[in-house]
């Protein structure tokens, strides 16, 4: 029985060494998938507020320039 127990344990703590740097890498390659999401949606933040700005803008500007 202390044969089985300190093999099993053995066993168990081999697995759970192999497994956190398998964790850690896949919490890596999320994170990095994340953050190369996040990037792509600056592109269209920034052309809305352009539109929104250009919106706002166009009749001051027309005003301006009498039209």
């Amino acid at each position: 029985m202390a044969l089985a127990a300190q093999a099993g344990a053995r066993i168990s703590e081999s697995l759970s060494a192999r497994a956190r740097p398998a964790r850690a890498r896949e919490l890596a390659e999320r994170v990095a998938e994340e953050e190369r999401k996040s990037k792509a949606l600056g592109i269209p933040v920034i052309l809305m507020l352009l539109a929104w700005t250009a919106f706002l803008g166009y009749p001051a500007v027309v005003n301006l320039i009498g039209l």
